[in-house]
């Protein structure tokens, strides 16, 4: 807030009492002006004429220095006392500088002088002065009350992160650190950083935007890679990569292999979406596909690995008849299918597999009951497909002890699947887009299912059709209705063939490609004694993330890992026995060159050189002393030129 006194004040005013020294050139002038007696000699008249002119010189050079040297020491005394005006806000006077400086990709965009980061670090140690008091905040790093001076190296060597930017987090932690105010607020993002912003009242000051613009027209991402099929020796690999603006030619793409490149070709962007299509032999892939665009870099490659698989292990039992629309599903190329009653079950086999799919059965025994829960928690797939007559207590117990939920008795009634859960796993590259109009699924009843499990796929009335759980390494899967009953047709459905599929080889998935920052997990066949952990190892770092052990079965954890975006191996006591990668999410890769803010939420500036200019004359006392000291200088030069004009 303004103050309103604008009078002039003096920071050493004790110092204005040596203006009672103004009276010494006083005296040193009125002694020079006493009388002296006077003393005739011979009366020539043109001498006398030269002595009065001399009389009249001296007086005006007397009264010349005696002003002269009274100014020269009231502007001395003055600027020794330090006058000044006091600034318009005298309140915000002392407050620290905290600036939120967006580090993310998306700020690697060029601008007029570069990219938009640097420019903007640039900017920040150019301006500011070097020992103001400042709070620097960036994605994942926090410089908290320091200045310029101790931190413009770290700033300079800031890097992009890969974590998002979050200003409202950004904003609650600068509120926790003043929390009585005292800090202006600075944040420099690109549009692309105030999507959905809302700013809390918790603030005590309107923050200061800085929005940097970048000169990018065209930015294309590669999004992810999937198998679409296998077929001998090859795999048939999809590449789905996005464009954003408009493309100036096709963008070449590049298919590496620990380190070769093994497929090349080029990408049309007549759409914003193109999948590529790439046959690759089935070894070993731990590599990357690459895009050259001319637009952002980091979203140009995407790593992914492909362990060499063995045959998937899959256990159906259930009815031969009922039974054989998986035959066609899980073939001989990729899958070893295995088919018995619970009469002639081995249960020494179930142990070995990967996938356990019981279906429709009338009862299940309590031995069986018993073996796929433990199968359950060792990391093991089980999936369920109940049968109309199924007693009601055990398919309860199976989903109470694999899933947390239970059914309510099976109602006959015909039911529509009309809901899929895009999001879930299982759908993974299955889909193009979110499809509305499809042909439905009809079931001739369900069982009705309460509890917490997720849901995959529902009927129109929202309730669950198959729902899923995971345990820590283990995977339960449950249909809420027989899939064979005589008005039923989900057999022919387009669905059921992703469906078991992807339900066969999600943990087994072919494409290893994990984001940072996400909530994702990884499991990897290993046996490990308790003393033991698993780690992962990059080319330029090593890390052991959160680890739990089921069976013979590891599941990691990498939410709270910092990860640089490559490909890793998996080892154990320095071998390795197995491969993953990581890829930064695809958020940043928008080209978005405007944002409406609205005028309540931010004060927007056009540059940080303006923030400044704005501080300098709102928040700065306006001190005259130096143009005191120039005046004192100046009377001292007048009263050399007196003294050297007046002889």
């Amino acid at each position: 807030m303004a103050n309103s006194n604008q009078g002039m004040h003096f920071k050493h005013p004790e110092v204005l009492y040596f203006l009672f020294l103004l009276i010494v050139p006083i005296i040193v002038h009125l002694f020079q002006f006493r009388r002296f007696q006077k003393e005739y000699f011979t009366n020539v008249r043109f001498l006398k004429e030269i002595s009065i002119q001399s009389r009249k010189s001296s007086t005006i050079k007397k009264w010349l220095l005696l002003f002269t040297r009274m100014l020269l020491l009231t502007f001395l005394i003055l600027a020794f006392a330090q006058p000044y005006f006091e600034a318009k806000d005298t309140q915000g006077k002392d407050n620290e500088l905290v600036v939120i400086l967006d580090n993310s990709y998306s700020m690697e965009a060029p601008g007029e002088e570069g990219s938009l980061l640097q420019r903007a670090i640039q900017d920040i140690v150019a301006e500011i002065p070097s020992e103001q008091k400042i709070s620097v905040l960036t994605n994942d790093a926090y410089y908290w009350q320091t200045n310029l001076k101790a931190i413009d190296n770290e700033l300079l060597q800031t890097s992009y992160s890969t974590q998002d930017f979050q200003l409202e987090h950004h904003l609650d932690q600068v509120a926790l650190r003043f929390p009585e105010g005292g800090a202006d607020v600075l944040v420099i993002t690109d549009p692309g950083g105030l999507k959905n912003i809302s700013i809390k009242d918790s603030l005590t000051v309107k923050p200061f935007l800085v929005q940097p613009k970048h000169i990018l027209e065209f930015n294309a991402s590669v999004d992810s890679a999937y198998v679409a099929k296998s077929e001998g020796d090859f795999y048939d690999l999809r590449i789905r990569v996005t464009g954003y603006g408009t493309a100036p030619n096709p963008v070449a793409l590049s298919v590496y292999n620990q380190g070769k490149p093994i497929a090349k070709t080029s990408v049309d962007f007549t759409n914003n979406k193109s999948e590529v299509q790439v046959s690759i032999s089935k070894e070993l892939f731990h590599g990357y596909v690459q895009i050259e665009d001319g637009g952002l870099s980091y979203d140009n490659r995407y790593y992914f690995s492909i362990p060499p698989k063995g045959l998937t292990n899959v256990m159906v039992l259930g009815e031969l008849e009922k039974s054989e629309f998986l035959q066609r599903i899980y073939t001989s190329d990729e899958f070893k299918l295995s088919q018995y009653t619970q009469e002639n079950l081995p249960y020494g086999e179930i142990p070995n597999q990967d996938v356990i799919v019981v279906n429709e059965p009338e009862n299940v025994s309590v031995a069986l009951q018993n073996s796929l829960i433990d199968f359950y928690k060792k990391g093991g797939i089980v999936v369920f497909i109940p049968s109309a007559e199924l007693d009601l207590t055990t398919l309860n117990k199976l989903a109470q002890s694999m899933g947390g939920f239970r059914f309510e008795p099976f109602q006959n009634k015909e039911e529509l699947v009309t809901q899929i859960n895009f999001e879930d796993p299982l759908f993974n590259g299955v889909f193009e887009k979110k499809v509305s109009n499809f042909q439905y699924p009809k079931l001739g009843g369900k069982f009705v299912c309460k509890g917490t499990g997720k849901k995959v796929l529902s009927f129109a009335d929202n309730s669950p059709f198959l729902l899923s759980n995971t345990s820590e390494v283990g995977r339960f899967y449950v249909f809420a209705s027989p899939i064979s009953l005589p008005k039923s047709n989900f057999k022919q459905s387009p669905l059921i063939v992703p469906v078991f599929y992807k339900m066969a080889v999600e943990k087994q998935s072919r494409v290893v490609a994990l984001s940072i920052g996400s909530n994702e997990t990884f499991e990897v066949e290993a046996q490990l004694p308790e003393d033991q952990v698993l780690e992962i190892v990059g080319t330029q770092e090593r890390f052991i993330p959160v680890q739990k052990i089921g069976g013979d079965k590891v599941k990691m954890e990498f939410s709270n890992n910092l990860i640089a975006p490559g490909n890793y191996s998996i080892q154990s006591q320095q071998k390795e026995i197995g491969v993953l990668s990581f890829n930064v999410k695809r958020t940043e890769s928008t080209i978005q060159k405007t944002t409406n803010i609205p005028d309540n939420q931010f004060t927007q500036v056009d540059s940080l050189e303006d923030v400044v200019s704005f501080f300098q004359q709102n928040r700065k006392d306006n001190e005259i002393w130096r143009w005191l000291l120039v005046l004192t200088l100046v009377f001292l030069v007048f009263e050399i030129v007196i003294q050297k004009l007046f002889k």
